[in-house]
């Protein structure tokens, strides 16, 4: 069984003027969320190893920032989202999992 995420998903934390957090249980609709937020973001996992995928979902929501998560105990990294990141002229945030479980 492959550990790797295989579907896209997306998700949306929205904040008012006043740092309030709007999230499913406090709206109704996303559409309230857009109405009543002065701060939207939006999350997408695009999973796995899939460039395809990946550049289909920098060209289709025009994100500000690449977040890409590493295990830390995973020999084999993938480094596509760090040239992904170079050609869209993205922000690269890197976040690095596990780390307690790594020998000292």
């Amino acid at each position: 069984m492959s550990r790797i995420t295989q579907t896209k998903s997306h998700h949306i934390i929205a904040f008012d003027s006043k740092g309030k957090l709007f999230n499913h249980r406090s709206m109704m609709s996303i559409e309230s969320w857009l109405e009543n937020s002065s701060k939207v973001l939006s999350f997408i996992d695009v999973g796995g190893h899939k460039e395809k995928q990946v550049v289909s979902s920098l060209c289709s929501f025009f994100p500000e920032y690449a977040l890409w998560v590493v295990s830390g105990i995973n020999k084999t990294v993938n480094t596509s989202c760090i040239e992904l990141a170079k050609i869209f002229h993205l922000p690269l945030i890197v976040v690095i999992t596990h780390l307690d479980k790594l020998d000292k």
